[in-house]
């Protein structure tokens, strides 16, 4: 594992949710970074959002000086898939466990 905490590889859940006006709306968040949540109305949108709100949380607590959470350790599933989230072409390797898509970037 790298020593700059930017790099490291956080897992994320990700589960759909009921949006405005009962349109689903996709819910994301790191659980090793306690409060770095994002939500959208689509997958790629909080997946960017979400990774937006990882670089802000690190660097405040680097900033400020506080230890980092490390990555807890990710166990296989038995299905992957790859998403790709617009704009950027960002590569997300995907794992699907009990209905909790489990994203590790």
């Amino acid at each position: 594992m790298s020593n700059d905490p930017m790099k490291w590889h956080f897992t994320s859940e990700v589960v759909p949710s009921k949006g405005p006006k009962g349109a689903v709306w996709w819910y994301a968040k790191y659980p090793d970074l306690p409060g770095c949540t994002a939500e959208a109305p689509s997958l790629a949108e909080a997946l960017q959002v979400l990774d937006t709100s990882r670089r802000a949380y690190i660097s405040y607590l680097l900033d400020s000086n506080l230890p980092v959470p490390k990555p807890t350790a990710v166990q296989p599933a038995a299905v992957t898939a790859s998403v790709m989230a617009p704009p950027k072409a960002m590569r997300w390797d995907s794992m699907i466990m009990t209905g909790l898509m489990s994203v590790t970037r």
